[in-house]
């Protein structure tokens, strides 16, 4: 048994100073399948055996505030292992038995109080559709994947893991607008059974006009890789040719 205590004024962070916490609703993260918690005011003390998840809430609220986990953007740090265990493997089965299920999401809702500083965050692109400030981090399939996506999943016995490599991540305000961060362009290859995507090193591009990018909305193709933008935790320079590599 272990304690973890969570002070409902936030540090300072993504959405400015001396926020309160409201409550927080979590789907399919983790060891979370579907939890909604309420926070009081002042300190809120969790109580629970090892693994029961307390650690996990903490990072969640962390993740919703920063959409950063562990120091590095979730968009770069993308696992199946990060769906709760009970939602993947009844997906797998779906699989397995023929059927056509939809891919499962990842959804963290971390609700604020209403305030001045807050306002701009107010909407209903919430679990609850209700008109409150907050920020939202989304775990989804990309469509724009669709057809290798149907075609990877044609052969149900090759898919072990929920197949990220067909999403992406968004992190929004509760109403519908894009949290921003820089980018960074990825070549990447699909490694099979690991099913992830692998950045090559040294990769250097030349003469590649380049369109008008917005992070994590943006695909191109050269040669047999795929062009996969994600956020990134620090700028990367680009111009309409692209000369660099990737490390």
């Amino acid at each position: 048994m272990s304690t973890v205590v969570l002070d409902r004024h936030t540090e300072r962070g993504t959405t400015g100073e001396g926020k309160l916490l409201k409550k927080i609703h979590i789907q399919n993260y983790r060891v979370f399948e579907d939890l909604t918690l309420e926070f009081t005011d002042g300190l809120n003390v969790i109580v629970g055996n090892n693994d029961a998840g307390k650690s996990t809430l903490l990072e969640a609220v962390h993740l919703a505030l920063t959409s950063r986990v562990r120091g590095r953007f979730l968009a770069n740090e993308l696992s199946p292992h990060l769906f709760n265990q009970v939602v993947s493997k009844s997906y797998l089965e779906a699989l397995a038995s023929g059927d056509n299920p939809p891919p499962p999401e990842i959804i963290i809702d971390l609700f604020l109080e209403e305030l001045e500083e807050t306002a701009t965050l107010k909407g209903t692109n919430n679990s609850s559709l209700e008109n409150l400030p907050g920020l939202r981090i989304r775990v989804h399939f990309w469509e724009e994947f669709a057809d290798e996506y149907a075609s990877f999943v044609a052969n149900p016995d090759d898919v072990r893991l929920v197949p990220t490599e067909y999403y992406k991540v968004d992190w929004l305000g509760f109403n519908g607008r894009f949290r921003s961060y820089p980018v960074k362009v990825f070549d990447c290859q699909n490694c099979g059974a690991a099913q992830s995507w692998v950045p090559r090193k040294k990769l250097v591009l030349r003469e590649l006009r380049w369109p008008r990018l917005a992070a994590g909305t943006s695909v191109l193709r050269t040669g047999e890789s795929r062009m996969l933008v994600r956020p990134c935790p620090f700028p990367f320079s680009f111009s309409s040719r692209l000369r660099g590599f990737l490390d």
